[in-house]
This record gives structure tokens, C-alpha cells and sequence, in this order.
């Protein structure tokens, strides 16, 4: 397109162009007639994504410009399948009416659709939340939003860190529990995005003015005065997220009435290396939902309640009272699975009418759209019934949203129950509006006349084929094959000829042609002022419909939380405030549904003097496994739900992390090892005594007393200055010694049998510590050659033979001879905080991070 000589193009192709670098991240869609067309490199990408002919046209002068379209009234469609290629699409549709135009017709861009903004149900997973994501970063400081643009829920957080990698391990955490389809980053924070691997994304400058009065008036009043109350004013990342939303759609954000404060003290904190490796949303295997605990367990209705349970697992609860209120709706359903099954045979037929918010807030619902949410409506009352059947406190809540009852019955009185989407169809029901209904009658006498017409000419000329059509180039027409020719009256004339017939028509049939299409014209005009009336009045009851909508969601979700436990025999956890977590014959629940043979159950026993396990036994023994079980059984009794064990009695977490598997990174030049340490320095810098670490194989990506030196020192470390549950699996099988020391630890090995010489995996958890990584035994079992397995035994009998000890420091233990740099950082940290730039909430949060870190050291 470098190469196109402007000045010789056409008018129509200069507007193109011009607009085109309005919008040069985004492929164009030109209205020209009944037609989206695209042109030059817009037309060469979509014709190769879309499948569509690539054609020329004459572009003025000698030039010939690429082009390819697609029909006005499937664009959608075709939209559709670019953005969820991850592609931008500027819709650039005609201002004014041909037929009245001054030359070239005005154009403009109506919208942009963007991963973020996309709100078509039939492309969008409709289990997942589609957020649009907006970052602000710098220094140590870091503000959220996020919305789904679809539903109208939108987020914030704001946040201080004591260094920048806790602020940039954060955000990979939102990015890895959101999934966010699209982004908007500050300056600042762009180039360290694109060093981890993060580089798509939308630039914004940090120095922009934040001026609200330029959007003001397309944004929600009420949303407006919730900016005010919680002092976001100043917020650059709140602000960034509603100019681009305004920048890319051009409408009125009626659908976003308020502000969901995130308090990061409130949930869980699960790392994105923990999202990953405990399979919470997606599996290892195959990066697919299938075999991910969030598919183990959901048994939703719907999808507003897929979402809801998605989220439950993005923000497992801290507070006692929360889970506990969560624990008794589900009780109730175990112990009432009718009461149960009544609810759910409601909750399955009712509508996604939280994706409604959009085209609500729009007004472009369609009459099939309005009788979903009248069905939806109908059954939400349904549902406050059974819930008014029991006086549970933690069913009064869910049953605590407005009758929408003036609203369903307005849909009723004027909407036909089985619409068609055709919008030239008659939708309105009869009687709803006697003005409609006079227009109607006097549009179908035209369409009788029509019939009529036909049936008088086929008797009048003998020609039993004779058809009389319209389409809206022509007009009405009389069609005839041209084997009939001979018999066409003198009165009939010429209006088309084509291959096999020809089209005529008559002074009578052109006269009542004006007639009837102005009939129809009074009847779809009708039709569209009532449906808007009615798309005006739902949206005075939108927030309304928002709430209700998040109730049955919530409901939903724990419905199938319900069925879950009654279906699998769950057992409802105790919520501790002490230091305690003990699993009885826990299971893991994902790897227990895909297995065809009993899981093998085991126990977890955390106490006060016994907080950290050293795992030892061979490969494919089980023990990632039953650490992972540990972990997920934990975040389960977090979300309010039942869990695979006989019992279980769990105090509150506030962090879970992992170190688990091998991975490097290098398109940072990181080894395996230097991802590992990384891992390993995170862990140390956040984790509480009231975290859960998971730590598989700690060391092995170098040398072996270089690995084995650092996992002694990491579980010193853990024993003397974080105090927190652990479950350290290793083959450093010398590390089982350091138990004898350090009070908090405990061995613990997978046990197994050799029978004829073959190795047969127990799966059972038993104290004390194996002695043998049965590695090439293990090996065996891969079918590994013979040979190469016998000389390995030979070789591993002359590596027995040496003594290899290792000395624990206890008392003797300096913390400045391993931990030195962390007590200077800590310092250096305090010395780069900036404290004109503290709000008073910030410096309390700074201060309460700053005692947390203190502590340890």
C-alpha cells in the first residue's frame, strides 16, 4: 500500500485510504451499496483468512487496487471469525442515503470490534469471562480495571509492592487466572511485559491528562458518582480502559453502572506458576479445559453460572464466615437432593440474560432476544418460590432480587411467543397496538392482491407457470419461461430478460406496486418503534436485570457445587482458625474421574510441630500427585465446596505456591535451573507462615551437591523463618537426615513393592523415608534397552560405595552466610520508597507489608 499513487486514485478509493489511516492496526470494512468490501493489504490478509475471491478494481489512472467483500447481512459473521483470530475489525458504514448523496457518499467508522470488545454469544466461550484488561505500572506502584465488555462487570484494584519483581509477579498472576482477550498497557510497564513474553498488547502514555468530562456523557451516572465515592478520579488505568471503550465503540456504556472493588486480603493468592501446575483451569497435557479441576467440577446449568464458578476458583475466599456460609447452602442440597434437583431442572432453562447487558444497554435486542428474557423472567420467579420453601440465612441472600414482573408482562402483551428473526416478519402480536394492527391489515390486502393478481393472470393467458416476484432492485414483476412466449398479452411489458425466462410487468401491477411497498414500509417502521420502546423501558430496569442476573449465576454455581458433592460422596470440611489442615483418605478429584481403577486414597497431617514433609520414593510413584491433592483439596474447601476425603479439617491459607517440573525460558537466557531459582526466590520473599508451598525437586537442574546444598538450606530456611506447611518431594535422599534436627520436619515416602523382580507402585503415603529411587527400575518399565539398564546397575553399585554426609546447622545457622542479600534488599527497598507519591491506604498497606517482611529476617 507504500506504493499506491494517491493522487490518481479515485474519490472513493482516496476516502478509503484516508479512513484506513484512522485505523491502521485495524482491517477496514467499507460499506459500498449491499456489500462490506476491503482493499489493497486489508484485502490480500481477509481474502487468505476468510477463504473469499480476491478480485481487482480500477483504482484510477493505471492502477488496479485488490479487493474482496463480503454480503452487509452476513458480515457478522465474518467479523466474528477475524477477531477470534486475535484481529481488530473498523466497521466504516455509509452516513447518509445514496440516493440523496452530493457526490461521494459520507462514510465513518460506527465501531471497532477488538478481542476485548467482541460480543457475539455464537464465537465467545461461553464458560469463560471475556475481559478487556487495562495496566498501569510504575515504580512499585500498580492499578487494575478489567470489564467484560459483554455483561457490563468491571473491576479495579490498586496496589504497592515492596520491589518491582513482586509488582510484575502479580500482574502474571491476574494475566494467568483472567486470560484476558486483550490488553492495555502504560509505557513504562511495555517493555517488561514484552521481555516476559507478553507482547500484544495496546500502548498507552503514562502523562496523558485524565480529563472525565470528555466521556462523560457516555458513561452511567451512577457509574460516574461510584468514581467519585471511591476516589478514582486520578486512576490512569480506570480511565485508559473507558477511552479505549469509547475510542473503539462509540456508544453510550449505559451497561457499566459500577465498580467491583477487588481487596487482594480477602481472597486466596495463587501464583501463576501455582494456576499452571495445579491444573486449575487448563491441563498440562493439553492446554485444553478437559482434565482441569475446573472441569472436574463443574456440574452448572448455565453459562451465567460457569462463569460464576470460574471465578469462584480465580478468588478462593479468606474469611471464615464467607466459606462457612458457602459450605451450608451446600449441606442443604446434599441433604435434600430433591430440593436440589427441583433447582436445578429451573436453572437449566434459563438464559444467558447477563450477556443481554450489552445489546440491553445498545437497545438492539431483537424480538427473539425479548422472549428469552421474558422465559428467563418467568422462571427466576419460579425460583424465589423454592427459596422462599426454607428460612436458611444463606438462602435469604440469594433469593433478595427485584421483580421484574412489569417488564415480563409487557413482553408478553406485545411479543409473538415464537418470533422470527426475519425483522421483515410480523412480531407484534395482535391487539397490543390497534394502530399496528390497521397498518398490517392494509399490508396484507396488498399481499392478497398480489396472490390474487397471479392467480387471474395464469387463468387469463393459460401459462400455468407464471409467477409474480419482487426483489429490491425491480420491483414487482411478472415472470415467464420462455417456452410460454407465444402466449404473453399485448399489454404485458418488458422489464427483463434473462437465460431461461422474462420478466414483464403491467400498468395495473406498477400502479399497486407504490401502494403495497409503502404498506410495508408504514409496517416494518411500526414494528421498529415499538420494539425500541420496548428495548427503552428494559433498559431503565438494566442495573436491575444485572443484579438478578449475578444472583442466579451465584446460585447456579453453587448448585452444581451442591451436585458435585452429592454425586462423588464429597465430605464437608472444617474450617480451622488455627494452624491445622488434616486430610483424611484424600483423592485427587481431576485424576479420580479419568481413572478406570480406585484411587488409592491418602492422609495429610499438618500441625503446629509438624509443618514440613520430605517426600521421598521413585518416579511415577505418586508423589506430585499427592502433593497436588493436598494443594486442590485446600482451594476447594476455600471456594465453599465439599472435598474428596472421608475427612478434612482446614485452617485458612492465604498463599499457595509451587515449584514443580522443568522449564526454561530461553528466550530470556534462562536455563532450567535459573527459572527454578527464580521460583525459589519468590517463594521466600512472599510466602507466610499461613501459606502452603509445594515443592517438587528443588535443586536437580545442577550438579548434585550443588542441589542437594540448596534444598538443605531452602528447608532450614523454610523451618526457621517462614514456619509454613510444606510438602518438599526430592530424591536427594540424603535430605531425610536433616529431620533429625529440625523439629517441624517429617519424612514421608511413597511405598512401593518389587514382586518377581518387577516394581509395583503402592501409591500409599507411610512415614519415614525411602532409602532407593528405584530409577532404573523405572527405566525398565519405559522399556529402555537392557543392556543399557544392566550397565547402569553396575555403574550404580560402584557410586554406593561412596559415603557422602552432609552436617545440619541449627544453632550455629547464620542467616547473613545464605541470606544476606535478602536482609540488604529489604533495606535498599525502604530507601527507594517515595513517600509523597503514598495515598494514606497505600502507606498502611506498604506498612503492613514492610512488618511481614521484617519478620522473617
Amino acid at each position: 500500500m507504500n506504493n499506491v499513487d494517491f493522487e490518481n486514485l479515485t474519490p472513493m478509493l482516496k476516502q478509503y485510504l484516508e479512513t484506513k489511516n484512522e485505523y491502521k492496526g485495524a482491517i477496514l470494512f467499507f460499506r459500498l451499496g449491499d456489500f462490506y468490501e476491503m482493499f489493497f493489504d486489508d484485502a490480500l490478509l481477509a481474502s487468505k483468512e476468510l477463504d473469499l475471491t480476491l478480485t481487482q478494481r480500477a483504482a484510477g489512472g493505471m492502477n488496479k487496487a485488490p479487493m474482496c467483500g463480503v454480503p452487509y447481512h452476513v458480515a457478522n459473521q465474518y467479523i466474528s471469525r477475524l477477531v477470534e483470530k486475535g484481529y481488530k475489525v473498523a466497521i466504516c458504514d455509509q452516513l447518509e442515503d445514496p440516493k440523496e448523496a452530493e457526490g461521494i457518499v459520507k462514510r465513518g467508522v460506527t465501531r471497532v470490534v477488538t478481542p476485548g470488545t467482541f460480543t457475539d454469544t455464537d464465537f465467545l466461550e461461553k464458560a469463560k469471562n471475556n475481559y478487556l484488561l487495562s495496566i498501569f505500572a510504575k515504580e512499585n506502584y500498580m492499578s487494575l480495571a478489567y470489564v467484560d465488555y459483554t455483561t457490563g462487570e468491571l473491576f479495579y484494584r490498586e496496589d504497592s509492592f515492596l520491589d518491582k519483581n513482586m509488582l510484575t509477579s502479580d500482574i502474571l498472576s491476574t494475566l494467568a487466572k483472567l486470560e484476558p482477550s486483550e490488553f492495555i498497557v502504560n509505557e513504562e510497564f511495555a517493555d517488561k511485559l514484552k521481555s516476559i513474553g507478553h507482547g500484544n498488547f495496546n500502548l498507552y502514555l503514562s502523562n496523558e491528562t485524565v480529563d472525565w468530562f470528555k466521556i462523560k456523557d457516555f458513561l452511567n451516572s451512577d457509574f460516574l458518582e461510584d468514581v467519585r465515592s471511591k476516589r478514582l478520579e486520578k486512576s490512569l488505568s480506570l480511565y485508559q480502559l473507558l477511552i479505549y471503550l469509547f475510542k473503539t465503540q462509540k456508544r453510550g456504556l449505559n451497561h457499566i453502572n459500577r465498580i467491583n472493588m477487588v481487596n487482594k486480603k480477602a481472597v486466596m493468592g495463587i501464583d501463576e506458576s501455582a494456576i499452571r501446575n495445579l491444573e486449575i483451569f487448563e491441563s498440562l497435557a493439553s492446554g485444553k479445559r478437559k482434565g482441569s479441576l475446573l472441569d472436574s467440577i463443574d456440574f452448572c446449568n448455565n453459562s451465567m453460572g460457569k462463569r460464576a464458578l470460574r471465578r469462584f476458583l480465580e478468588e478462593p475466599l479468606q474469611e471464615k464466615a464467607a466459606i462457612e456460609e458457602r459450605l451450608d447452602f451446600v449441606e442443604i442440597l446434599v441433604h435434600d437432593p430433591l430440593y436440589k434437583d427441583r433447582l436445578r431442572a429451573i436453572l437449566k432453562d434459563i438464559y444467558d440474560i447477563e450477556r443481554l447487558s450489552t445489546k440491553i444497554s445498545e437497545k438492539s435486542l431483537n424480538p427473539r432476544d425479548l422472549i428469552n428474557l421474558k422465559q428467563s423472567l418467568l422462571l427466576t420467579e419460579d425460583i424465589r418460590s423454592l427459596l422462599n420453601e426454607r428460612q436458611d440465612a444463606c438462602i435469604k441472600k440469594l433469593r433478595n432480587y427485584v421483580n421484574l414482573e412489569e417488564i415480563k408482562n409487557l413482553i408478553d402483551r406485545a411479543i409473538v411467543d415464537e418470533p422470527s428473526l426475519n425483522p421483515e416478519e410480523r412480531f407484534i402480536k395482535r391487539g397490543y397496538d390497534p394502530e399496528f394492527d390497521e397498518i398490517y391489515e392494509a399490508a396484507t390486502r396488498g399481499s392478497d392482491f398480489i396472490i390474487e393478481l397471479e392467480e387471474r393472470e395464469k387463468q387469463k393467458t393459460g401459462i400455468p407457470k407464471l409467477r409474480v416476484r419482487y426483489n429490491k432492485i425491480l420491483g414487482y414483476f411478472i415472470e415467464v419461461t420462455k417456452s410460454y412466449l407465444d402466449q404473453i398479452p399485448n399489454d404485458y411489458i418488458r422489464k427483463q430478460t434473462l437465460v431461461g425466462s422474462e420478466r414483464y410487468f403491467t400498468l395495473e401491477l406498477k400502479s399497486m406496486e407504490s401502494k403495497i411497498l409503502a404498506a410495508k414500509g408504514q409496517v416494518l417502521e411500526k414494528q421498529k418503534e415499538i420494539l425500541d420502546f420496548i428495548g427503552s423501558r428494559v433498559l431503565e430496569k438494566l442495573a436491575d436485570i444485572q443484579d438478578l442476573a449475578r444472583k442466579i449465576a451465584r446460585l447456579d454455581a453453587l448448585t452444581s457445587l451442591g451436585q458435585l458433592a452429592f454425586l462423588r460422596n464429597y465430605t464437608r470440611p472444617k474450617i480451622n482458625s488455627k494452624n491445622n489442615l488434616i486430610i483424611k483418605d484424600g483423592r485427587h478429584p481431576s485424576v479420580e474421574v479419568m481413572m478406570d481403577e480406585e484411587f488409592i486414597p491418602n492422609d495429610v497431617i499438618f500441625s503446629e510441630n509438624s509443618l514440613i514433609k520430605i517426600i521421598t520414593g521413585p518416579n511415577m510413584a505418586g508423589k506430585s500427585t499427592y502433593m497436588r491433592m493436598c494443594a486442590i483439596i485446600t482451594i476447594m474447601a476455600h471456594i465453599g465446596s465439599f472435598v474428596p476425603a472421608s475427612r478434612a479439617d482446614i485452617c485458612i491459607v492465604d498463599k499457595i505456591f509451587t515449584r514443580i517440573g522443568a522449564s526454561d525460558n530461553l528466550g530470556k537466557g534462562e536455563s532450567t535451573f535459573m527459572v527454578e531459582m527464580k521460583e525459589v526466590a519468590k517463594i521466600t520473599s512472599e510466602a507466610t507462615s499461613k501459606s502452603l508451598l509445594i515443592l517438587d525437586e528443588v535443586g536437580r537442574g545442577t550438579s548434585t551437591s550443588d542441589g542437594l546444598a540448596i534444598a538443605w538450606a531452602l528447608t532450614e530456611y523454610i523451618d526457621k523463618y517462614l514456619k509454613c506447611k510444606t510438602l518438599f518431594a526430592t530424591h536427594y535422599h540424603e535430605l531425610a537426615d536433616i529431620e533429625k534436627n529440625l523439629p517441624l520436619v517429617e519424612n514421608l515416602h511413597l511405598s512401593v513393592k518389587e514382586i518377581d523382580g518387577k516394581l509395583v507402585f503402592l501409591r500409599k503415603i507411610l512415614k519415614g523415608s525411602s532409602d532407593n529411587s528405584y530409577g532404573i527400575e523405572v527405566a525398565d518399565l519405559a522399556g529402555v534397552s537392557k543392556i543399557l539398564t544392566s550397565r547402569a546397575y553396575e555403574i550404580l553399585e560402584q557410586l554406593d560405595n561412596k559415603d557422602v554426609k552432609i552436617q545440619t546447622k541449627q544453632k550455629n545457622f547464620k542467616q547473613e552466610s545464605i541470606f544476606e542479600k535478602e536482609r540488604l534488599d529489604f533495606i535498599d527497598n525502604i530507601r527507594k520508597i517515595n513517600i509523597d507519591d503514598l495515598t494514606p491506604l497505600m502507606g498502611l498497606n506498604l506498612l503492613s507489608k514492610l512488618k511481614e517482611v521484617a519478620d522473617k529476617l
